[in-house]
C-alpha cells in the first residue's frame, strides 16, 4: 500500500487541511504556506482556553464584588447596574443559547477563514466547522465554581445570580457537545468498522501510534457521552431546582397554594348578583371549603386509589411516614437540605467536564500528529485564527458572567 493510501486509509476522513497545486497560482501561493510542527497547533488550542480561565476567574471575582458593594451602597448606580437582579430561569436558559451561539459563529468563521484562502477551497467548510466544534474548551467551568459560591452568600440575590450563571454554563455545554457529536461518532465508526481498535492494528503504519491515540480518544467521548450528557441534564435540573427553592424563599410572604375549583369559584365569585344571587355565591363557598378541607385530610393519610384503604395498608403507611417524616415545608430548611447535595453535584460536574476534557485532548493531539502535513493551516491566517477564539471565549464569559 503506497504511503499516501496507508495515510488515507488510518484517517477518519479523506480531506486534509493542505494547500493544492491544481494551479500555477495556487501552487504558487501553496509553497508560500510552511507548515508548523504539530505541536504548535496544538499549543494554539489551548490559547483560547487560558484566556478563558483568566477572565472566568477575574469576573468572577469582580461579580462578587459587584453584589457586594451594591448591597452595602444602594446609591451606587455603577454597582447596581453590574449586580442586577437576575431574571426569571429562562434567561439564564437563554444566555446559554447565546454563549454556545458565539463559539459557534466563532468556530464557522475561522474554517471559512481557511476555506477561502488560495489553495484550500478543496476543504468542505461544514466538515472543518463541525471539526472545530469538536476542540477540547473550558464552557463547563464556570457550573464548577458557580454552585459552591452560591452557598458563600447569604444574600438571595447573589445566590440567584451564581446559580443563573451555573446553568448558563451548563447549556452551553449541553449545546457545544452536540455539535461535536458528529465527528467524534463519525472516528468511532470508522474505528470500529477497520478494526482500529484491536491491539497492534495500527503499529505497522507510520504514525499509527497517534492514530491509535486519536481513535481511543473518540471512543472514550463517545461512551462517556452516553453518561456524561444525561448527568449534564441532571446537574441543570438539580440547579433549576435549587433557583426555584430561593425564589420562593424571597417571595415566601406572597406565595399562595393552589386548589381545585378555586378559579371557578373566583369567577362565580366576582360575578355579578344579577346573574349569581348572592346566596348561592355563598352556598358556593361554603361547598369549596368544604371540599377543600375533605382533600387535605385525606392528603394528610394513605388512601388507596381503588377503594377504601385497609387497616394492614393504612398501618404500613403510619409506620413508614414515622420513620421517614414529611421534607419539611420551610424554606429555609429546604434550601439548607438542597443546599447540603450541592458538593455532589459539584464533584459530578467537575468529574464529567475533566473527563470530556481529557478525550478531547487526546483526540486532537493524536489527530495533529497522525495527520503531519495533511492538517497545515496557513501560516498567514494562523494569527487572525488564534485571535477570533480569543476573542469568542472572552465574549462567552463575558455574557456567562454580566448576562445573569
Amino acid at each position: 500500500m503506497a504511503k499516501d493510501d496507508w495515510a488515507e486509509w488510518i484517517q477518519p476522513w479523506n480531506w486534509t487541511v493542505q494547500a493544492r497545486n491544481s494551479t500555477s497560482d495556487v501552487q504558487k501561493a501553496s509553497k508560500a504556506v510552511k507548515c508548523q510542527h504539530p505541536s504548535r497547533y496544538i499549543g494554539l488550542l489551548f490559547v483560547d482556553n487560558f484566556a478563558a480561565v483568566l477572565g472566568i476567574i477575574l469576573l468572577g471575582l469582580f461579580k462578587s464584588l459587584a453584589i457586594s458593594r451594591s448591597a452595602q451602597d444602594r446609591r451606587n448606580l455603577v454597582w447596581r447596574f453590574l449586580a442586577s437582579k437576575p431574571g426569571p430561569v429562562t434567561q439564564s436558559i437563554l444566555m446559554g443559547f447565546v454563549t454556545a451561539g458565539i463559539n459557534v459563529v466563532m468556530n464557522f468563521a475561522n474554517a471559512y477563514k481557511i476555506h477561502h484562502y488560495s489553495g484550500y477551497h478543496h476543504v468542505p467548510l461544514v466538515r472543518l466547522w463541525l471539526l472545530f466544534c469538536s476542540r477540547p474548551t473550558l464552557n463547563w467551568l464556570p457550573v464548577v465554581l458557580g454552585l459552591p459560591f452560591s452557598g458563600l452568600f447569604q444574600n438571595i440575590h447573589a445566590r440567584d445570580t451564581w446559580l443563573d450563571i451555573a446553568s448558563t454554563a451548563a447549556i452551553s455545554e449541553l449545546l457545544m457537545q452536540g455539535f461535536g457529536t458528529f465527528t467524534f461518532w463519525n472516528a468511532t465508526h470508522l474505528g470500529v468498522k477497520r478494526h482500529f481498535y484491536l491491539r497492534n492494528t495500527l503499529r505497522q503504519f507510520w504514525h499509527g501510534t497517534n492514530a491509535h491515540q486519536m481513535y481511543i480518544g473518540s471512543l472514550l467521548w463517545v461512551m462517556g457521552c452516553l453518561v456524561i450528557i444525561p448527568t449534564w441534564l441532571f446537574v441543570l435540573a438539580f440547579i433549576v431546582q435549587l433557583r426555584r427553592i430561593i425564589a420562593t424563599l424571597g417571595n415566601a410572604g406572597r406565595r399562595t397554594r393552589t386548589r381545585l375549583w378555586a378559579f371557578l369559584v373566583v369567577v362565580l365569585w366576582t360575578t355579578p348578583s344579577r346573574i349569581v344571587p348572592a346566596a348561592t355565591r355563598q352556598r358556593l363557598r361554603r361547598r369549596y371549603d368544604a371540599f377543600a378541607a375533605r382533600v387535605n385530610q385525606r392528603l394528610r393519610r394513605g388512601f388507596a386509589p381503588l377503594g377504601r384503604p385497609s387497616r394492614r395498608v393504612a398501618a404500613l403507611y403510619a409506620a413508614w411516614r414515622a420513620r421517614h417524616p414529611a421534607r419539611p415545608r420551610d424554606p429555609q430548611a429546604r434550601m439548607r437540605e438542597w443546599y447540603a447535595r450541592v458538593p455532589i453535584a459539584m464533584v459530578f460536574a467537575l468529574l464529567l467536564g475533566l473527563a470530556d476534557y481529557i478525550a478531547q485532548i487526546l483526540f486532537w493531539d493524536g489527530f495533529v500528529k497522525a495527520e503531519g502535513i495533511r492538517y497545515c493551516p496557513p501560516d498567514q491566517v494562523i494569527p487572525e485564527i488564534v485571535s477570533i477564539w480569543t476573542t469568542g471565549s472572552i465574549a462567552a464569559v463575558l455574557f456567562t458572567f454580566l448576562g445573569n
